[in-house]
């Protein structure tokens, strides 16, 4: 950890600091009255303030080194999810054993320990005949699965998302009974409550990372979105049972959940470069990174002061900014406010003014 805050040419003291929270830790477990304490000299850690920084310096350097050797890596706090393509099953096994086998050796040199039983693989591919890759971590032999869940999102082998739209609407059925309780035709909580409900709740629960499979959305997953966009929506305009789902969205003002994720899905390749479509030539507005100001010591002071009476302004220089077509407001300390009528913008932009 320190060696990785030198390469990075961390401040001596923060270094010094950080060595001096690291150093004689301990570990204390009590257990049927008895206290056992153990020195540890391993391990990031969890809970603190400082814990995921520390992490994200320990592995970064395995990142920069899996990149080097061709292979697509990402990080998620403790898991590392590795991407390869190739043409053949060996074109895929030679690049992922070559990381796996790397990413093995880093972790025993830090103390670290994988854990090949947790390790789980999926093979994506369109070919209707092909050959298996074998992988092996440690030994031990990664075997294949239908799908996986990376942070809640489940990604199948076909790449129809089904399953994870299954488990989305599942969810979204448990909201629905447990506010079905409180909802009914003639008494119930408010209509108003009941779509801020579902706004708040159910749409994020099912739309979650709708950026990855909004926009592959097939008919399938459209028919179960459908199915869980009417209950509520009957729910919420105290429609019959019968009711079509246009009139239903429309009675209680919500967009249909396919609609919805297209839209996240839009958003997100938007925000990620992609260029609006419907508005060629614009660009999304992006909130710009703090890494691409200059340093504070190198930002222009701006020199400012008090007005306290007319003398001040008169004093006052005439090439300060001028707002067109807006009234501006001098507030003398004492409380008075004096209304100034407007420039003409012609005079302001003279040399004179």
């Amino acid at each position: 950890m320190i060696i990785e805050l030198e390469r990075k040419k961390v401040d001596r003291s923060v270094c010094r600091l950080i060595n001096s929270y690291l150093t004689d830790r301990q570990v204390k477990i009590t257990y049927a009255g008895t206290e056992v304490m153990q020195q540890t000299n391993k391990g990031c850690i969890q809970g603190s303030t400082c814990g995921p920084l520390l992490w994200n310096l320990l592995l970064d350097p395995l990142l920069r080194e899996i990149e080097d050797l061709g292979t697509h890596i990402q990080a998620y706090a403790d898991d590392i999810l590795v991407i390869a393509k190739g043409k053949t099953a060996k074109d895929l096994e030679y690049e992922l054993n070559t990381a796996l086998d790397h990413i093995l050796a880093w972790t025993k040199t830090r103390k670290m320990k994988l854990e090949p039983q947790k390790t789980q693989a999926i093979f994506l591919t369109r070919k209707l005949k092909y050959d298996t890759p074998k992988l092996f971590l440690d030994n031990t032999t990664i075997m294949f699965s239908e799908s996986i869940t990376i942070l809640g999102l489940t990604i199948d082998a076909n790449l129809n998302f089904i399953k994870h739209i299954d488990t989305a609407t599942e969810k979204a059925t448990q909201l629905y009974k447990k506010n079905s309780r409180a909802a009914r035709a003639n008494w119930s909580l408010n209509p108003e409550i009941l779509r801020t409900i579902y706004i708040t709740v159910v749409e994020p629960t099912v739309l979650y990372a709708a950026g990855a499979w909004g926009s592959t959305a097939s008919k399938q997953i459209k028919v179960r979105l459908d199915r869980i966009t009417r209950i509520f929506t009957i729910m919420i305009s105290k429609a019959h049972r019968t009711a079509s789902l246009v009139s239903c969205t429309t009675l209680a003002r919500i967009l249909p959940l396919d609609l919805r994720a297209r839209e996240n899905a839009e958003i997100y390749s938007i925000k990620r470069g992609k260029p609006i479509a419907h508005l060629p030539g614009r660009k999304l507005a992006k909130h710009i990174s703090p890494y691409t100001l200059p340093h504070p010591a190198d930002k222009i002071s701006r020199q400012y002061g008090m007005i306290t009476s007319e003398t001040d302004i008169n004093a006052i220089e005439n090439n300060w900014p001028y707002l067109a077509r807006n009234l501006y407001h001098i507030r003398y300390r004492t409380g008075h406010e004096e209304v100034l009528p407007k420039r003409d913008p012609a005079i302001c932009n003279s040399k004179e003014e």
